[in-house]
C-alpha cells in the first residue's frame, strides 16, 4: 500500500474544510442523493450525508449497485443491526467524518498537527475512513486520498450551486443532484438528473460435479433440516498477510431440528466462498445424512446453493431468522 504524502493530505483537508463550512447536512437529508461523474471515467460516484448527534458522515460509494445495497438497509424499518452491518461490510465506502477529537485515528491526528490545522469543539474534527469490502475501516491510501479530494471538491461545488441557484431537485421521485463535466461545453455542470439506482445482478453458481451430485442423491434423507449462514461479526483478524485487517466472516451450518452446530468456517477475503460452502455442506451431510431442506437468510447462500439443491432434491427455503445460529453467534461474542 502506497501512503499519501503530506501534500496529498493538505489538498484533501483543504476541500474537506470547505465542505464542512458549507454544512450540507442542513439542506440535504440522508436519502437526498448527490451523484458525481468524473471526466474520462465510466463509474458514477454516489454521495449520502448522514447526521447524528455524535458524528456527521459524508459517504462516497463507487457505483450504483453499491449505493443501492448501502441505502436499502435504512429504507426497511425492521432491518436488524446485524443486517445493516453485513450489507455495509459487503461494499466499498469512503467516508469524510466530522466528530470529536476522541474519534480521530491517531495517525490522522498526527497529520492534522503536521499540517498545522486547528479544530476545536466536539463536532469540529475532520477525518477520513476507507472501508473496503470484507475489511475493517482504515486510513485511506494515496490513491484513495486523491480520489476523496477530487470527489469532495465536486461535492462542494454541487452544494454551492444547489444553495445559490436554488436548484429544484425532486429527490423523492428518484432524481439526484448531479455534478458532471460536459465534454461539449468543456465545463462542470450541476443539474437535477434522474439517476437509476440499480441493484447488483445476482450471479448464481452452477454446480457441475456430477459425481458428487449422484453421491448426494444416493444418500438417504435424514428427516433433518439445515440452517446455513454466512455472516460478518464485529471483530477483526490481525494477520500480516493482509495490508488491512479483515473483518471476521463466519460460515455456520446448524441442525435446525436439534439446534446443534454442525460446521463452522472462518472466511477470509481471498478464500473461494463456493469451495468453502460446499466443503461444509458435504461434511454436514456426512454427519447427519441428506437434509430435506436448507434454510437461509442471506441472498449469497441462495446464489451459491440454488443449483446444487435443485439437482440433489434438497429444498432451499428463505427465512427471516435462524435462531440456533443467532444463539451460537451471540454466545461466541459475549460468553
Amino acid at each position: 500500500m502506497i501512503k499519501a504524502t503530506l501534500d496529498d493530505w493538505a489538498q484533501l483537508y483543504g476541500h474537506a474544510i470547505r465542505l464542512k463550512n458549507l454544512r450540507p447536512w442542513e439542506s440535504l437529508s440522508f436519502l437526498d442523493t448527490i451523484s458525481i461523474k468524473m471526466p474520462d471515467r465510466d463509474e458514477m460516484y454516489y454521495v449520502s450525508i448522514d447526521e447524528n448527534p455524535e458524528l456527521i458522515s459524508i459517504h462516497i460509494l463507487r457505483d450504483s449497485s453499491s449505493y443501492a445495497k448501502f441505502i436499502k438497509t435504512f429504507l426497511k424499518p425492521d432491518y436488524t443491526h446485524e443486517e445493516i452491518f453485513n450489507d455495509i461490510c459487503s461494499v466499498d465506502i469512503f467516508t469524510m467524518c466530522i466528530g470529536s477529537r476522541e474519534s480521530v485515528p491517531k495517525s490522522q491526528y498526527n497529520i492534522i498537527k503536521e499540517l498545522g490545522l486547528s479544530f476545536r469543539g466536539r463536532m469540529d474534527w475532520v477525518f477520513f475512513l476507507s472501508k473496503r469490502k470484507c475489511y475493517a475501516p482504515a486510513d485511506p491510501d494515496k490513491i484513495e486520498v486523491m480520489l476523496l479530494a477530487e470527489c469532495i471538491e465536486q461535492i462542494c461545488n454541487a452544494v454551492e450551486d444547489y444553495n445559490t441557484n436554488k436548484i429544484d431537485v425532486r429527490f423523492d421521485d428518484g432524481f439526484a443532484l448531479c455534478r458532471y463535466f460536459d465534454d461539449d461545453e468543456k465545463r462542470w455542470m450541476t443539474i437535477e438528473k434522474q439517476v437509476p439506482i440499480v441493484n447488483a445482478q445476482s450471479d448464481y453458481y452452477k454446480y457441475e460435479n456430477e459425481i458428487q451430485i449422484q453421491r448426494i442423491k444416493k444418500t438417504p434423507y435424514s428427516g433433518e433440516s439445515f440452517d446455513i449462514d454466512i455472516t460478518f461479526v464485529q471483530s477483526r483478524i490481525r494477520d500480516t498477510q493482509f495490508e488491512r485487517d479483515p473483518i471476521v466472516r463466519l460460515l455456520v451450518i446448524s441442525n435446525r431440528n436439534s439446534g446443534d452446530i454442525l460446521e463452522t468456517r472462518i472466511v477470509l477475503p481471498n478464500d473461494d466462498l463456493a469451495e468453502l460452502i460446499f466443503e461444509a455442506v458435504f461434511s454436514a451431510i456426512g454427519k447427519t445424512g441428506r437434509p430435506a431442506k436448507i434454510h437461509y437468510t442471506k441472498d449469497i447462500c441462495e446464489e451459491l446453493l440454488d443449483d446444487f439443491c435443485s439437482k440433489t432434491g434438497i429444498l432451499l427455503a428463505k427465512e427471516e431468522r435462524l435462531p440456533s445460529i443467532e444463539q451460537f453467534l451471540h454466545s461466541m461474542m459475549f460468553d
